[in-house]
């Protein structure tokens, strides 16, 4: 897929997984530390999506990028769509990429995020879900 994303990606009402690296690593390199970027992103969950949204987090998976701790969240998108414009602001804000979305509705995955060029295609292989075994 097209590594631009575009608004209709990230429609209201829509059921979402979340991979959410936390490893230090790309351009950001220096700019937060693990609980730095957690508390960032743990800040912007409840601005995206709806309430009752399942996070887990994984400090070692198996089959992620450089095994990386990440942070998993399944949810859907909250109705007021500006809202979502703040999604590229925490991925920023938290030194990421890019993060992985898993469209339940269009059983696909795309990257997101200001840097998705320098990771190519989403893998569906290295994505995971609330509940995988990750040992």
């Amino acid at each position: 897929m097209d590594a631009k994303v575009f608004w209709q990606d990230l429609p209201a009402g829509v059921d979402v997984t979340l991979n959410i690296g936390l490893g230090k690593g790309g351009m950001w390199q220096a700019r937060a530390s693990i609980p730095s970027r957690l508390r960032i992103i743990t800040k912007l969950l409840p601005t995206i999506l709806h309430p009752g949204y399942l996070a887990e987090l994984v400090l070692v998976p198996k089959h992620t990028w450089l095994g990386e701790p990440m942070l998993i969240v399944q949810g859907t998108f909250a109705d007021d769509i500006c809202k979502h414009a703040g999604l590229i602001e925490g991925i920023t804000d938290a030194g990421q990429d890019c993060i992985a979305v898993y469209r339940h509705d269009r059983d696909r995955g795309f990257l997101y995020g200001p840097n998705t060029e320098a990771w190519g295609d989403f893998n569906i292989n290295l994505f995971h879900f609330i509940g995988d075994n990750h040992e």
